[in-house]
């Protein structure tokens, strides 16, 4: 599946001057004009999560540029296997699968990334239904 720059401004809700700027800061993004572009799944995914992630953390998308090979090539491999993408730390010059455990171990400064709002996003915006989420239950002393 693959979609036009128009479905991915409206989407990420980047504009067409970000989206130029992007494209010459993010290496899988460079060489694309606005008439031939198309991106795949994946880099919808990635670019929504970055477009969230520098709004709301306000970032500068050079903070990404980077790993930005790293970090749209790990989105790529998860929705190849079929996966929702995992949530991935940008840490130290470097773009990984973020794992709990590591937490402890983390001695940058980290960017998590969590693609599930992304998805979620994507999902209502087609017309899809959510995700399941587990029913959870309080136990509250009466």
């Amino acid at each position: 599946m693959r979609f036009n720059q128009s479905q991915v401004l409206g989407f990420t809700g980047l504009s067409k001057e970000a989206m130029r700027h992007w494209k010459t800061a993010l290496a899988p993004l460079s060489g694309r004009d606005g008439r031939s572009a198309d991106f795949s799944l994946g880099e919808l995914l990635a670019l929504a999560a970055l477009a969230e992630a520098t709004r709301s953390l306000r970032i500068p998308i050079s903070v990404i540029t980077p790993v930005a090979e790293q970090f749209f090539k790990l989105v790529e491999e998860d929705v190849a296997a079929g996966r929702v993408p995992g949530p991935v730390s940008i840490s130290g010059g470097q773009a990984t699968r973020w794992q709990a455990a590591q937490s402890h171990e983390v001695q940058h400064a980290t960017i998590l990334i969590d693609f599930s709002l992304v998805t979620d996003n994507l999902r209502a915006g087609v017309g899809l239904p959510g995700r399941r989420r587990p029913r959870t239950q309080l136990e509250l002393p009466l």
